[in-house]
C-alpha cells in the first residue's frame, strides 16, 4: 500500500492554478448578478402587466385582484 503524495507544483503552476479559480469565481459571480438582473426585469415586467389589468372588468368580472391571488 503506497502512501499519497502530494503533487510538487511550480511556481507556474500554482499561478496558473489561482488565476483560473479567480477567473471561474469571477464568471460565477457574473452569473448570479446577470440571473438576478433577469429576475428583477421579470419583475417588474409582471408588475407592469399587473397595473394594466383593471380592477373590474368591463363585463362585470373581478379583474386584477382575482388574477393577483390566482398567481401567489
Amino acid at each position: 500500500m503506497s502512501e499519497f503524495m502530494p503533487a510538487r507544483l511550480s511556481t507556474e503552476q500554482v499561478y496558473i492554478l489561482y488565476s483560473s479559480w479567480t477567473h471561474l469565481r469571477e464568471c460565477n459571480v457574473s452569473l448570479h448578478e446577470d440571473l438576478e438582473r433577469a429576475r428583477s426585469q421579470e419583475d417588474r415586467m409582471v408588475y407592469e402587466l399587473m397595473n394594466q389589468i383593471p380592477p373590474v372588468l368591463e363585463d362585470g368580472r373581478v379583474g386584477r385582484e382575482r388574477l393577483k391571488k390566482a398567481v401567489n
